[in-house]
């Protein structure tokens, strides 16, 4: 499968780890700019607060559900208005191209707080349908792109129950990837609308943003910071050959503990094909009798290992399996997999992190076919960081982290043990030339 490459979008990616100041640079940014034209998006809605309070001279809007009880509504309004936006990622997630003439017009700077999910399984559309959809020829698959396409020429006044898969195959989001599989994906044409982007976000290569835009063969330029922002400095913009982490890593290492001990044997890879506590493991080996391991394991490390209050404790693994593990003395500080950006959590100090984090598999077939190196490991390790990072550790506070998966372990101390890039590519086994 090999798609067109498009090469008509420059990104900047600022790479830099947690407390380096990435929010703290761009906002100084903003400020320092006599004529801001800005859309920011960001994770959540307490970050969308904070951009518009520290930044009154941009005077940002926000998206509301006033008029046609529709924030995309507002959004729309507010870019031909010409105003600052500052909105989610879910909200931009769902641009559509009925609004790329108008924000090209209006010659917006672009900056992006965490990687986008720009590609992901659809699963709204089941095998029958879609194959109802081709046979009927209510929509093609596009040859060149595999978009898949509703045939406007024959059925363009449709009205019926495929209404919202029209919607996605008129703006560009749906591919047909192998026999039946559908694909969503964020129209690549939509960031061709900005005058500038910009993405703040830490271990970038390993996203499925950056796989997407080289896919599309866009420019990437990637950056660092160096200093660590304080309250009178702001950081300083650097090559990201230049990245070095030294300076906040040993402060980490003196405030992470990392349980080690028998209730890691539950998680030893025995041979390369044997992956404890991923997906598939779970679904195929998770017996009841192994369920309870892991639980009298949990218990161990909060209530024997750590002795923690329950206002303290935070533990993930995969949302459907989570009814299996939660047990007496931490069942009530579970927290999702995929936070991000948040400090809801941040008084929690006891974490455990069970489970054993791999690419979607059709995902990264999608992109090795498209002439991308996907790198698992480094995807895997990004995802774990970020859940950790919701904790009190984000505050330079020391926290306790059970994870009882080796390959995951192993991941989290060789970035925690390395300084450079270099040295953690080399680490976890990646080749970057």
């Amino acid at each position: 499968m090999q798609l067109m490459k498009s090469n008509h979008v420059t990104v900047n990616v600022v790479d830099s780890i947690m407390g380096s100041g990435k929010t703290t640079w761009v906002l100084d940014r903003i400020k320092r700019d006599k004529n801001p034209k800005y859309i920011v998006v960001t994770p959540t809605l307490s970050e969308v607060t904070r951009i518009i309070n520290e930044c009154p001279n941009a005077q940002f809007k926000e998206p509301e559900t006033k008029e046609h009880n529709s924030k995309y509504y507002s959004f729309k309004e507010l870019v031909r208005g010409g105003e600052n936006i500052v909105t989610t990622h879910a909200l931009f997630e769902y641009l559509t191209q009925d609004i790329l003439k108008t924000l090209k017009a209006q010659g917006y700077a672009l900056i992006i707080d965490e990687a986008l999910s720009c590609v992901d399984v659809y699963s709204k559309i089941s095998t029958k349908d879609l194959s109802l959809l081709l046979s009927k020829k209510l929509a093609y698959v596009e040859p060149k792109s595999f978009r898949l396409k509703w045939n406007n020429k024959e059925h363009g006044d449709y009205e019926g129950r495929f209404d919202t898969v029209k919607r996605l195959c008129d703006n560009g989001n749906l591919i047909y990837f192998k026999e039946q599989t559908m694909l969503w994906e964020f129209p690549i044409e939509l960031l061709s609308a900005f005058k500038e982007i910009w993405a703040l976000t830490y271990l970038f290569q390993g996203s499925t943003m950056a796989n997407y835009l080289k896919a599309d063969g866009t420019h990437i330029v990637m950056y660092s910071l160096k200093g660590k922002a304080t309250k009178d400095i702001i950081p300083e913009l650097i090559p990201y050959s230049d990245t070095n982490e030294a300076e906040i890593k040993v402060g980490l290492r003196s405030l992470i503990t990392t349980y080690e001990g028998k209730g890691n044997d539950v998680g030893l890879s025995k041979h390369l094909r044997h992956h404890p506590l991923s997906s598939n493991w779970f679904k195929k080996k998770a017996t009841p009798e192994v369920c309870n391991v892991l639980k009298k394991n949990l218990y161990n490390f909060f209530v024997n290992f750590t002795n923690a209050k329950s206002e303290h404790v935070a533990w993930t693994v995969f949302k459907s399996f989570k009814s299996k593990l939660k047990g007496k003395g931490y069942a009530k500080g579970y927290v999702t997999n995929n936070i991000k950006a948040t400090n809801d959590y941040i008084e929690r100090k006891h974490v455990a992190y069970v489970q054993n984090t791999f690419y979607h598999p059709l995902v990264k077939t999608y992109f090795t076919e498209r002439n991308v190196t996907v790198y698992d490991e480094l995807y895997s390790l990004s995802e774990m960081i970020q859940f950790i990072w919701r904790f009190q550790i984000r505050r330079n506070d020391p926290i306790t982290v059970y994870i009882p998966s080796s390959r995951m372990r192993n991941l989290f101390l060789a970035w925690l043990g390395s300084d450079t890039n270099e040295e953690l590519f080399k680490a976890i086994n990646i080749d970057e030339s």
